[in-house]
């Protein structure tokens, strides 16, 4: 009884005689609202005792509604799957149109056996971290012949790698005649970013050299640190050359591939 009238929400019944027809339960309810029942007094003003005979004018509650009910579960998830849907779409159309990125700076990776029988790295991960220091030195050092031997230490020591065989390959293309075209050119850029429009799609890269002659006359230039592939690489120089007559408007008089393991240049 105590819990039934703390938790009621709108009415509370209270039957003074149970199923059985005991009434003991409720003998002191009774007695206390029979004496206590003036039409004045403060009970009156929020219980009455009602007999058989009355009609009871009290509204069936209705049912508590359920969460799905409540809160229209259904229709919510409906709704947050086709946003999620609107979303995936809209995400999709717009990498649609993003950029194609190229990574002219990636290394070839060699066959194990070539590898070791050259000797300037020992496994293919090495060759990859090789080159990328490689390409770090070339792109950041001083414009002279003399070798930063201290960045040289540093690149090492952060790819993990053996000093000796970085080393190696940057003397050979400080050595080189393409490093030789850079220190006497006009200007020069190194890691020169673009970014194009080839038959519909974007393209957006990175040129490892690129100079203005005494004649002003442009050429751009790669480094590479892994075995030949002339045709590949050709074709790499052949859209930096495109994109740079595209958008800045000039000729490129010569492309040129610099393979540091072999020594070897290719001009065309």
């Amino acid at each position: 009884a105590y819990v039934a009238m703390t938790r009621a929400r709108d009415h509370l019944i209270l039957p003074f005689v149970d199923s059985k027809g005991r009434t003991q339960y409720a003998d002191w309810l009774n007695s206390y609202i029979g004496e206590n029942m003036q039409d004045d007094s403060q009970l009156a003003k929020f219980c009455r005792v009602i007999t058989q005979k009355e009609t009871l004018d009290i509204q069936p509650l209705k049912a508590k509604k359920t969460l799905e009910e409540e809160f229209n579960l259904t229709g919510f998830l409906q709704s947050k799957n086709e946003w999620e849907e609107r979303r995936s779409r809209q995400v999709d159309q717009l990498c649609s149109k993003l950029p194609e990125v190229l990574h002219p700076s990636s290394y070839e990776i060699e066959d194990q056996n070539e590898v070791e029988a050259i000797g300037l790295v020992s496994s293919r991960e090495s060759a990859i971290k090789t080159g990328s220091a490689l390409h770090e030195y070339l792109a950041k050092c001083e414009l002279t012949d003399t070798i930063d031997r201290e960045f040289i230490k540093r690149l090492s020591a952060y790819e993990n790698i053996d000093k000796s065989e970085l080393l190696t390959l940057v003397e050979i293309c400080l050595n080189s005649e393409l490093w030789r075209s850079i220190l006497d050119a006009k200007r020069c850029w190194r890691e020169a970013s673009f970014f194009s429009a080839f038959n519909g799609s974007l393209v957006r890269g990175s040129i490892d050299l690129m100079w203005e002659d005494q004649q002003e006359s442009i050429h751009i230039g790669d480094w590479k640190s892994g075995n030949l592939n002339i045709a590949s690489h050709k074709k790499q120089l052949d859209l930096y050359r495109r994109a740079i007559i595209s958008e800045c408007g000039v000729e490129v008089k010569s492309c040129n591939i610099f393979y540091a393991k072999t020594n070897q240049l290719i001009c065309y």
